[in-house]
């Protein structure tokens, strides 16, 4: 659990860590322990679905008491920014090599998942949408907060 108080958070930010989690729902129940009623729940994610499949269905956060904002597929802007970073070849190249000799393929393996680099397979993935790019933002519903359904209700108006 977070060692944050109950009900103490406005935000709950979790950048690409959701699609490790064995149990998402005990996720949710978290997110709802800590954040305040009308709090918002905001991620960024890929999906493995050959591993562990990210996509929670929607009907899983609202289980968990949270109203939908937004939850999209950003695969495009991921793959354009990853494409676009100059820096990449000089990652592994500044990797130095015993560290290669060391990790063997287990080095490869990795240095071919990770995203930032062109020609590996978790870019391909993002870029021919194999491996799907998530955003999503959630409210916490709360039975008395009459505020919550409204407010997304005009905050989807405006995305239009």
């Amino acid at each position: 659990s977070l060692p944050v108080e109950d009900g103490s958070a406005d935000l709950l930010l979790s950048v690409e860590s959701m699609h490790t989690y064995t149990d998402k729902a005990a996720f949710l129940r978290e997110a709802r322990r800590v954040l305040r009623p009308g709090g918002t729940l905001a991620f960024v994610d890929r999906g493995l679905p050959a591993l562990t499949p990210m996509a929670p269905p929607e009907s899983l956060f609202a289980s968990a008491g949270f109203a939908k904002l937004l939850h999209a597929t950003i695969n495009d802007g991921v793959s354009r920014a990853l494409a676009s970073n100059p820096y990449s070849s000089q990652v592994v190249a500044a990797i130095p090599a015993w560290m290669h000799s060391v990790l063997g393929r287990d080095f490869a393996r990795f240095m071919d998942a990770f995203a930032g680099l062109p020609g590996g397979s978790t870019h391909e993935g993002f870029s021919s949408g194999r491996v799907p790019y998530e955003l999503g933002v959630y409210l916490m519903e709360d039975d008395s907060d009459v505020w919550v359904g409204a407010t997304a209700s005009r905050w989807r108006g405006k995305q239009k």
